[in-house]
């Protein structure tokens, strides 16, 4: 019998089924890493390429750190009480008054 595996690993949520955010940040932080030391060591060339790129590159990590951190948000917060928060229409609030 195959049991279904459960929980978070750093890299695969089994739960969601889905890649967890954090790993993806890791990945392009290791990347950009690498990128910078194999430039500053081997290649001029990458590093006036990577300087042209720069604000791309710190672009694309703030999105997917953004995308990250709003999924984790509405992720947990999904099963608030949202009921609470609703807003009473006024024929309701003049009922329980009268």
């Amino acid at each position: 019998m195959i049991k279904n595996k459960t929980g978070k690993t750093s890299i695969y949520d089994y739960d969601d089924k889905t890649l967890r955010g954090s790993f993806i940040n890791q990945l392009l932080l290791g990347v950009y890493v690498f990128l910078i030391f194999v430039g500053v060591l081997f290649s001029e060339n990458i590093v006036n390429r990577m300087v042209k790129l720069s604000e791309l590159m710190i672009a694309i990590f703030a999105i997917s750190y953004g995308v990250w951190k709003a999924g984790s948000v509405i992720k947990y917060n999904k099963d608030a009480d949202i009921a609470s928060a609703k807003v009473e229409r006024k024929e309701d609030y003049d009922k329980d008054k009268s």
